[in-house]
Formats: C-alpha cells, sequence, structure tokens
C-alpha cells in the first residue's frame, strides 16, 4: 500500500512539474509554439490567461501528492481535469484542425490520466 501511494504521489509530482513547464512556455515566452508549426495568437492576453490557470492548477495536485491516502477528491479532480484535457484537445484535432502540438499535449493528459487513475484505484482497493 506505502508504495502505491509513492507512486501516486511521484504521478501527481510529475504532472504537476509538467504543467508549470507548459505555463512557464506560455507566459514568458509564446512564441515558442512557432516553432511547433502553431501560428503566434492573435489575442495574446487569452493565452497567457490559459498559461497562468495551467500554472495555478498543480498547487491542488501537489496537496494531494503531499497527503494522498486522505485528498481523495483532489485525486479524482484531477483525473477528471486530465481526461477532459485529453477529450477536449483530442476533438480540437481531429475536427476542428488544430496542430498536432494539441494533441501531442492532450495524449501527455492521457497519460496522466490513466497513471493517476490506476494507482488511485490500486490504493483504494481492498487487498
Amino acid at each position: 500500500m506505502e508504495k502505491r501511494l509513492r507512486i501516486l504521489s511521484i504521478s501527481l509530482w510529475a504532472g504537476s512539474f509538467w504543467d508549470w513547464l507548459a505555463s512557464i512556455l506560455i507566459l514568458f515566452f509564446p512564441s515558442t509554439v512557432k516553432l511547433f508549426g502553431v501560428p503566434y495568437p492573435q489575442e495574446i492576453t487569452y493565452f497567457r490567461f490559459a498559461g497562468l490557470l495551467l500554472f495555478v492548477l498543480p498547487f491542488f495536485y501537489i496537496q494531494a501528492a503531499l497527503r494522498p491516502e486522505k485528498e481523495k477528491g483532489i485525486i479524482i479532480g484531477a483525473i477528471i481535469a486530465r481526461f477532459s484535457g485529453f477529450i477536449f484537445l483530442g476533438v480540437h484535432y481531429t475536427f476542428f484542425g488544430a496542430k498536432f502540438l494539441f494533441l501531442f499535449f492532450g495524449i501527455v493528459d492521457l497519460i496522466f490520466g490513466l497513471w493517476h487513475l490506476l494507482f488511485f484505484i490500486k490504493i483504494n482497493r481492498k487487498d
């Protein structure tokens, strides 16, 4: 059980660092999107606001990472957020012509969501 809690905690920390990296690029270096074939946003305020939200969100994940046995609600929220990100970005790539970079970020969300879910289920299973 202890090992499963530690792995769940690591997954939440890893997701937090990933989100912070992406948010820092969005907030302070928004032109890096051009390196991936994504046009520079016409309205940079909304783009940077999304980056700000992406920066704040990991602080909730960290609460759960520090006490995964007690913060089950936050972990469920993290799982929902990750799967929602995958669905949103996947739909935009598939149906609205978004660049592959967005699908990539969606796949990363899916991976983190599955990682969180797998170990969340394992810690709640009665062995």
